[in-house]
């Protein structure tokens, strides 16, 4: 149940984009119920086991490799759809039956080949450099997520040790993560 929509125009985008959406690892729309003008019920596919983020706090590595392909398979899925998802992160991965469903399209976007797209969006833990130092970007910025989240993943804790959110972006604008933008 949805109670106040921030961006009726976000809002809309996602509905749209989530309704052309038909994959085994991506979770389904069934239906959007608009009881009120204020009141929204969105249908959504059941997930049984939370999201990958509570997956990786168990410590427990038995669907590690599964887990990466199916995520991969569904972000191929995307790609191959000339969509972005732009906000991938253990939290909008969910898990049915230990099977990956990805969810929250709330920031995705379609693009064209080679487009390069300039909108500050995401989750900053996993938002690639160019995003938070306002460059353009394309589908490389999903596939930076990725690599956050498969670091995370097989070893269980972020590959970035900070405090807070200043302290992460003020690593990344110095460069003292190490990470090579040419």
């Amino acid at each position: 149940k949805i109670n106040k929509i921030i961006d009726k125009r976000h809002f809309d985008n996602e509905i749209k984009l989530m309704k052309t959406l038909s994959h085994k690892n991506i979770i389904k729309l069934y239906d959007v119920i608009n009881k009120t003008k204020k009141e929204v019920y969105i249908v959504l596919e059941y997930c049984n086991e939370g999201d990958l983020s509570n997956y990786i706090e168990t410590k427990i590595n038995t669907f590690d490799n599964k887990y990466f392909y199916e995520i991969l398979n569904a972000l191929e899925y995307l790609y191959k759809k000339e969509i972005l998802h732009r906000d991938i992160k253990p939290e909008n991965i969910l898990i049915h039956n230990n099977s990956i469903k990805i969810t929250d399209f709330g920031f995705a976007k379609s693009f064209e080949k080679n487009e390069l797209i300039t909108t500050f969006c995401g989750s900053p833990l996993y938002m690639a450099p160019e995003i938070i130092l306002n460059r353009e970007y394309n589908y490389s910025s999903d596939i930076w997520s990725l690599g956050v989240v498969l670091y995370e993943l097989l070893t269980k804790e972020h590959p970035y040790s900070c405090d807070s959110k200043d302290e992460l972006w003020s690593k990344i604008k110095n460069n003292s993560l190490n990470i090579n933008f040419d």
